[in-house]
């Protein structure tokens, strides 16, 4: 049956009743009719729309500061740098693998 208004914590999406978004999709309050509106394509799932909104991420992608990335290769660590984002900082020449760019972050060592 298709429903013409709401009760309660209910709103209403494509014509029916619900009490949450589908999962890929975040609850726009100012919209009445249809609110749940599709993440960013960089998101599964998320609280809003943007790319900086994401709360879970693709198979293989790492969620960091809520956004999705590719990991970073061996030899490198996810860095953030204000002016260009998300970006792949260099290892010490002893790690292979780290979490910052000094010696003492060291995950694994050659």
């Amino acid at each position: 049956a298709n429903c013409t208004s709401c009760k309660d914590v209910y709103f209403f999406q494509n014509q029916r009743c619900i009490d949450y978004c589908p999962f890929g999709t975040y609850r726009n309050y100012s919209r009445e009719k249809d609110p749940c509106l599709n993440c960013n394509s960089s998101c599964l799932a998320c609280s809003g729309p943007g790319n900086t909104d994401c709360t879970s991420c693709k198979y293989g992608q790492i969620l960091h500061m809520n956004m999705c990335f590719q990991p970073c290769p061996d030899g490198q660590y996810r860095a953030y740098n204000k002016t260009i984002g998300p970006s792949c900082g260099t290892c010490h020449k002893v790690c292979r693998t780290c979490n910052g760019g000094g010696d003492s972050h060291c995950l694994s060592c050659y």
